[in-house]
């Protein structure tokens, strides 16, 4: 656990206290969320011939097929760079719940890497990939590969030719409305520059063949290494770039009634950004962001509702997950839009899975603010608690039935009761609220020993303490940071409950935590 070890833990509570345990706090880190890290879409196991050697999927992306089934792509490998992988498939029918057995649609000696896929107006799927010389650790070039026959077979791949002699990709293809063509983004060397610059280059024949025929949109002569670009087309005409560089996300426009003509100078995004996506919605002026933002040593994928008419900072972005522990291989997110509702696929490597997050457009059009402050309302006796987790330590003042909504997530600022589970944790707000996201944080990881110590729960909310709806479960879940859960919008809520059904030790809540929605009022209507 992090805030409280129980004598089940491993170490006795003599032992922490003799090594003056603090633990480390996780810092209040939001995603939309499902219970245990929800669907594991793909799920490591041995490299194919090679007994005791674990493969797992990386850099995954979604598209929608042609009877509306959602198609996975994903890399295949032991590991993040340094040996060969594949580029595999994988459906589902059910949203994202179920899946099929994998189908290899590019397989080579070399590594294939950061597939992205596209499903075009003819109903043609193309993927996109580059290959990398695993031994020499050089990018060999990017290819295609199309198929007419919802994935059941591949054409052969296609080069995408270009100025960059060894050219990269990690962004979708995307079909110009009216003129019907392709354009991908690639990143590269070219001639003597220092750094990597980015081109688009155009398809006029759905991807059978790659002209050349191009624009570099930023040069590497300078001192900016652009790489990992994503495209998207805004408005007839209007093309928008966003890519990575060495330092913070860049993003470029192109208003010209002939695209890519002329560009805007770069805007600087503020944050760092690997392998950025972006995308419209259908028929709004909503324009959906997401990104794998570097913290530290972890790298969570955030999340941003974008407006045509408005600027970057009009709107906040949201952690749409955080790694299972502090890691930086994880993230490089695909989504793809179902309908009203976000599919986006994430791999972690820290538990080697590919998870599937499924939430609504409307989950991310407003600001989740305020944070209720849930200690200071408890001491103006406007929130109260009723409880079982009462246990206290003399050498800890801080661990007790309040520790649980102190705003802290250090290690013995916690809610425990001195045995197992069962055990239940009631907040009453005094009055209903419109909640628009619950933060839970359980029993988790042990500071000392690194070992995950699991609890079940449930939690529930309800308005008159009687009739009690469940928002979110947690089977054998280990935690490793504040997990929260889109309530969609707001609902009514005076009473939140946490019970705690099955716990390795002493039953223990870490943090709950409450907070408020604000619609945004940019969006509407817009061909």
């Amino acid at each position: 656990m992090r805030k409280f070890a129980s004598t089940l833990a491993g170490l006795s509570m003599a032992v922490l206290l003799a090594l003056g345990v603090a633990g480390p706090a996780f810092a209040d880190l939001d995603h939309t969320t499902w219970a245990n890290a929800g669907n594991n879409a793909v799920v490591a196991r041995d490299c194919d011939g090679q007994p005791g050697v674990q493969c797992r999927a990386y850099f995954p992306d979604l598209a929608i097929g042609n009877q509306g089934e959602l198609i996975l792509v994903y890399r295949w490998a032991s590991s993040h760079v340094g040996s060969r992988g594949d580029i595999r498939m994988k459906k589902s029918t059910d949203g994202g719940a179920t899946w099929t057995g994998e189908q290899v649609i590019a397989s080579s000696t070399s590594d294939l890497r950061d597939p992205s896929i596209t499903r075009l107006s003819t109903g043609r799927l193309i993927v996109s990939y580059f290959t990398y010389d695993q031994t020499a650790s050089a990018v060999i070039g990017t290819q295609t590969r199309t198929s007419d026959n919802d994935g059941a077979s591949w054409a052969a791949p296609v080069n995408v030719t270009s100025t960059l002699p060894h050219a990269a990709t990690s962004a979708k293809i995307i079909e110009v409305r009216g003129t019907g063509e392709l354009l991908i983004p690639l990143y590269g060397k070219q001639g003597s520059d220092p750094n990597n610059s980015i081109v688009i280059v155009r398809s006029t024949d759905k991807g059978v063949s790659w002209s050349g025929n191009q624009k570099t949109i930023a040069s590497g002569s300078g001192t900016t290494d652009w790489t990992e670009p994503a495209i998207a087309e805004l408005e007839d005409g209007h093309l928008r770039v966003i890519a990575r560089t060495n330092a913070n996300g860049f993003q470029y426009d192109s208003y010209s009634g002939t695209y890519m003509t002329t560009w805007t100078p770069t805007q600087d995004l503020g944050v760092p950004m690997h392998a950025p996506e972006l995308f419209r919605v259908p028929g709004t002026n909503k324009v959906v962001n997401l990104w794998s933002q570097p913290s530290g040593s972890s790298r969570p994928v955030m999340v941003k509702m974008r407006y045509l008419d408005q600027y970057w900072g009009a709107t906040l972005a949201e952690t749409l997950y955080q790694p299972f522990k502090d890691i930086w291989d994880a993230g490089y997110s695909g989504t793809a839009l179902v309908g009203s509702s976000l599919v986006t696929a994430v791999y972690d490597s820290s538990v080697s899975g590919l998870f599937i997050q499924r939430y609504d457009v409307a989950d991310i059009e407003g600001s989740y603010t305020p944070k209720l402050d849930l200690m200071a309302e408890y001491n103006a006796g406007t929130v109260s608690i009723s409880t079982d987790m009462t246990a206290t330590d003399p050498a800890h003042p801080e661990m007790k039935p309040t520790g649980a909504i102190d705003g802290s997530t250090a290690y013995f600022n916690t809610a425990a009761k001195g045995s197992p589970a069962p055990a239940v944790y009631t907040i009453d707000l005094k009055t209903v609220r419109q909640i628009g996201k619950i933060g839970i944080a359980l029993k988790p990881q042990n500071p000392v020993d690194g070992q995950y110590y699991p609890e079940s729960a449930t939690v529930y909310t309800s308005t008159d303490g009687t009739n009690w709806t469940a928002v979110q479960s947690y089977t054998t879940a280990n935690t490793t940071h504040l997990d929260a859960k889109l309530l969609g919008g707001t609902i009514s809520v005076r009473y939140v409950r946490v019970n705690v059904t099955a716990s390795a030790g002493w039953a223990t809540l870490n943090e709950v935590a409450l907070y408020g929605f604000a619609p945004y009022t940019y969006g509407h209507a817009q061909s």
